[in-house]
């Protein structure tokens, strides 16, 4: 019988690839845009800005292959405290060097807030499988 076992059913499940890297690339586009716009203004934040943009992205890939291991609200909540790593080093970079681009500072709670509120509101949906992308 070729059936899989039911732990990788369950991953199956609760993980999406579309949904992964699209919001996996949603969370980071504006990262790209920044440091794209920013090159003419400021080589050194501007190549932070696309580092950031880079380096969350292959984090996200490293935990997409890593997703059959662990649960998808461990999963995301990694990649959540990468992407709050990156914005707490590249926006006060940014703010401190009185660019074109004002990023206020409340940005730097984004990722931390994204993190708290999947932990209090999905971390049991996402458990139980009910947003899944199965009908």
């Amino acid at each position: 019988m070729d059936a899989e076992p039911s732990g990788q059913d369950q991953t199956d499940e609760r993980f999406n690839k579309g949904a992964w890297y699209g919001s996996q690339f949603g969370a980071t586009l504006w990262m790209l845009l920044a440091g794209l716009g920013l090159l003419g203004e400021d080589i050194l934040v501007a190549a932070a800005f696309l580092a950031g943009f880079a380096c969350l992205n292959l984090w996200g890939v490293f935990l997409w292959r890593q997703s059959r291991s662990a649960t998808a609200h461990a999963t995301v909540q990694k990649f959540l405290a990468g992407g709050a790593i990156v914005v707490a080093t590249v926006v006060p970079m940014a703010n401190q060097r009185e660019l074109s681009l004002d990023l206020p500072y409340w940005t730097l709670a984004v990722f931390p807030g994204m993190m708290l509120w999947t932990l209090l509101f999905l971390k049991n949906k996402l458990a139980s499988g009910s947003l899944s992308s199965s009908p």
